[in-house]
């Protein structure tokens, strides 16, 4: 019996660690497909993409179906544009099996038109992929915008906020990844209350410059930081199980910014240990 556990734990871990391989190499395609938008580079943009793509887009007609329908749309959507294209994806989200992936976030282009007028706009996007042979490929994307009800249009002007503190601290979604974003968006709000009620009474930290220190200390040494935090962009948070990982660019009210990545482990509701990594913090900014 103990045998089969075993089993069953190394077959649970060896799927945790494809998965995360896979996902890795899932964000390097899209990364490589911005990356030829940005180019303009219709062949390389090609590569990722199944030959029996289907896409749904944000204009006419209601569908395009193959690879050569693809490269044609966009074709006429690069000669569109002078120069280079600005294209980023914001909040990106992938969740992926064994040979089948989706992924979803908010797109940007930002460009000047042949016509001299400027193209900046957000739209949401999915994609779906399959893993053919080892290798990952875009077999569906779905693009699209909402529309005003009261006069019909589409709503084009729409942006996403970059503030945390858009997030409530009594949201009712208790994820792992929400707490770690209500955790980051107290800070910018100065909410102690609001972190008092996220972290364990055996809630730990620990940074370089801090040995494991407990939920006291840490409201006495690390918490009054609050006051020098303008805001917070995060990366992740990347989730296994009751544990997450989320890298960020902190700006403080000073307009400086550094990076750190930190480790975070929940138990229920509560948050009970956070693990700071980072080198020496930049001269301009004092614990």
């Amino acid at each position: 019996m103990n045998d089969l556990c075993k089993i069953r734990k190394n077959k649970n871990m060896e799927s945790t660690i494809i998965e995360e391989i896979d996902e890795v190499k899932i964000r390097t395609l899209i990364d490589n497909r911005i990356k030829a938008t940005r180019q303009k580079d219709i062949n390389l943009a090609l590569t990722n993409f199944a030959p029996d793509v289907l896409s749904f887009d944000v204009i006419d007609p209601l569908q395009y179906n193959g690879s050569k329908a693809i490269r044609k749309r966009l074709e006429e959507w690069f000669s569109s544009f002078q120069g280079d294209v600005g294209l980023e994806i914001k909040d990106l989200e992938i969740s992926c099996s064994t040979d089948v992936a989706f992924g979803h976030g908010l797109s940007h282009v930002h460009a000047v038109k042949t016509d001299g007028k400027e193209l900046d706009m957000w739209w949401r996007e999915t994609v779906c992929l399959r893993k053919i042979k080892g290798k990952w490929t875009i077999s569906h994307l779905h693009s699209s915008v909402p529309f005003n009800v009261e006069n019909g249009k589409a709503s084009l002007n729409l942006k996403p906020t970059d503030a945390l503190h858009s997030i409530p601290a009594d949201a009712e979604d208790r994820s792992l990844s929400n707490l770690i974003k209500i955790y980051f968006s107290a800070y910018e709000t100065k909410d102690r209350k609001a972190i008092e009620e996220l972290l364990s009474e055996d809630f730990t930290f620990e940074s370089p410059n801090d040995p494991q220190i407990d939920r006291a200390t840490y409201f006495t040494k690390c918490w009054p930081f609050n006051k020098k935090v303008k805001a917070y962009k995060l990366q992740g948070p990347f989730e296994n199980g009751n544990e997450g990982l989320v890298g960020y660019e902190c700006e403080t009210i000073t307009g400086s910014k550094f990076k750190n990545a930190e480790y975070f482990r929940i138990k229920g509701n509560k948050i009970t240990e956070v693990k700071v990594y980072y080198g020496a913090l930049p001269s301009y900014i004092s614990e």
